[in-house]
């Protein structure tokens, strides 16, 4: 094997946790529901969760990556078990993160800032 330093850009990860949000079971899920249906605005529109990067790459010319860590800040539909929610999204980001870039998930914090009706969703769908 070649040795070599790999680094990943922190917006690689924040994008990658973005994708990650989209496949948490039970989020999607009741996005398919009619109800829900603008839960994908959540993530990805004006009321969109935000995703903090924390990084540390691997010292000196070594080939392994380093660690990772997130701080996410969350907007999730009223009525949902929030921390059946937190753990899907930890488990969810940590595997998609580690498989894609070889890099270990040290930490995924959770801050839950706001949950959102899904009569305030249909008017942001709207707006």
């Amino acid at each position: 094997m070649v040795a070599g330093k790999l680094i990943v850009s922190e917006e690689v990860f924040v994008d990658i946790a973005r994708e990650s949000l989209k496949k948490v079971e039970d989020v999607t899920r009741q996005n398919k529901k009619g109800a829900f249906s603008g839960l994908e605005r959540l993530l990805t529109g004006k009321m969109t969760s935000k995703v903090i990067v924390k990084k540390a790459d691997a010292d000196g010319e070594e080939a392994a990556p380093g660690t990772v860590s997130f701080d996410l800040r969350l907007i999730l539909v009223y009525g949902v078990n929030i921390p059946e929610v937190a753990e899907k999204v930890r488990e969810t980001v940590a595997k998609d993160v580690s498989s894609i870039t070889g890099y270990q998930v040290e930490r995924v914090d959770i801050t839950v800032e706001k949950v959102v009706r899904p009569e305030e969703m249909e008017k942001e769908a709207q707006a």
